[in-house]
């Protein structure tokens, strides 16, 4: 194992900046929407894991995405990163729209919908 450097404006799992009159942050992820992938995560969909657990897996993600950030746009664009790294690997529109459902449903945040529309 070896230590690196903290990217600038990063610590932990924290990406943070200051925006104007406040401070902005999200869950960190180098992986960017629309460019190559830097870091491999996941399974690909057609693993032999069963459907059950990359339901699961998916909305851990978007807990925690929900939790590491600082407001709804943060949501949707840290949301959205993270939905498109499990489109690249193959996961079915159906199955993430499903998962905005339920967050919506569960945290009675809209933001949800507008993310599963957004898919």
């Amino acid at each position: 194992m070896e230590l690196e450097d903290g990217a600038q404006g990063t610590f932990l799992e924290t990406t943070f900046e200051w925006k104007g009159d406040r401070w902005a942050y999200q869950i960190k992820n180098e992986n960017r929407a629309g460019e190559e992938p830097k870091v491999w995560r996941y399974k690909d969909f057609r693993s032999h894991a069963p459907y059950a657990q990359k339901r699961a897996l998916i909305t851990m993600m978007m807990r925690k995405v929900a939790k590491m950030a600082s407001d709804k746009q943060t949501l949707a664009e840290s949301a959205m990163q993270k939905l498109e790294e499990f489109r690249r690997l193959r996961y079915p529109i159906g199955l993430l729209r499903g998962v905005c459902n339920f967050m919506g449903a569960t945290t009675g945040d809209g933001t949800w919908i507008g993310i599963r529309n957004a898919i």
